[in-house]
């Protein structure tokens, strides 16, 4: 499991996102390769598991599921986290540049 930063532990206080949506992230997130690290999101499949997994709970969550989490790729650390503003494509050349498009 990986281990929050500081920096990520301010900016989901400062985002108002919940450290347990950064928790389920980190468990049901889908991940995309960046440059230096991995990106997780909320993508369609892992919100299935997740509705399936929470039942009525996911209801009260769902608002709170646009969000991504940046994880170097050494240390398996949560560098920051944010709200996506953005649709995250699974397109190959996305993967070859290395980028998280969130805005």
């Amino acid at each position: 499991m990986a281990v929050l930063s500081d920096h990520a532990k301010r900016r989901a206080q400062q985002r108002g996102i919940p450290l347990a949506v950064v928790r389920l992230l980190l468990a049901y997130g889908q991940k995309k390769r960046v440059t230096g690290g991995m990106c997780l999101y909320f993508g369609p499949k892992s919100r299935r598991r997740l509705a399936r997994k929470l039942g009525r709970a996911y209801a009260k969550l769902e608002k709170h599921l646009s969000v991504y989490a940046i994880l170097d790729g050494k240390r398996d650390t949560v560098i920051t986290v944010g709200h996506r503003y953005a649709r995250i494509h699974e397109y190959a050349d996305n993967a070859k540049r290395g980028v998280c498009p969130m805005r």
